[in-house]
């Protein structure tokens, strides 16, 4: 691929063989400049990266990530897609914004982590008391850019025992500066 174009002209190297130098990730971010800027990665790079934070999370195989997110930044790919993957963990997608669905899915699908904005959870919260529906439980909510408001620790304390992750991180350093 040249500048998101195939080159039909183009074939690798009879003689290459692949090493964790190689270029194989290539994000393209608008940070928070709003300025876009493409940042190049190589599988060792990934790698370290996907490890780190299976490590943070003690990922097991047992174990299912959920987000609405879409996979649009370091932080979702590597979070909620390439570490559990590397784990054998399983990860559920869906944009259901219907909390009668989404709500028995977190049980069905055996939900341990989940991804989702602090008004999204108080909202979830909210509707499981109103459908009267059992409230999910999982091992931990992973936050990134910002600390929970009052609201969302209020909303967490009543889950139970849930732990809180706080992620910071930058597209550039492959989305995990500090993981809290």
């Amino acid at each position: 691929k040249r500048c998101a174009e195939y080159d039909k002209n183009y074939s690798p190297p009879t003689a290459h063989v692949p090493n964790e130098k190689d270029d194989i990730l290539l994000l393209f971010t608008p940070g928070t400049t709003g300025k876009q800027k493409g940042c190049l990665f190589n599988h060792l790079a990934v790698v370290q990266a996907m490890t780190s934070v299976k490590l943070g999370y003690k990922s097991l195989p047992t174990e299912c990530f959920y987000t609405q997110k879409h996979y649009s930044t370091a932080f979702q790919i590597i979070h909620f897609l390439m570490a559990p993957l590397m784990a054998g963990a399983a990860v559920y997608i869906s944009d259901e914004k219907d909390f009668a669905t989404l709500i028995p899915a977190f049980t069905e699908k055996r939900i341990t982590y989940a991804c989702m904005e602090s008004p999204v959870l108080r909202e979830m919260i909210r509707a499981s008391e109103e459908l009267k529906l059992p409230t999910p439980t999982v091992k931990g909510f992973v936050f990134n850019g910002n600390t929970p408001d009052k609201a969302t620790w209020e909303a967490i304390a009543k889950l139970g025992k849930a732990a809180v992750f706080s992620v910071y991180g930058m597209t550039e350093y492959l989305g995990t500066i500090a993981m809290s």
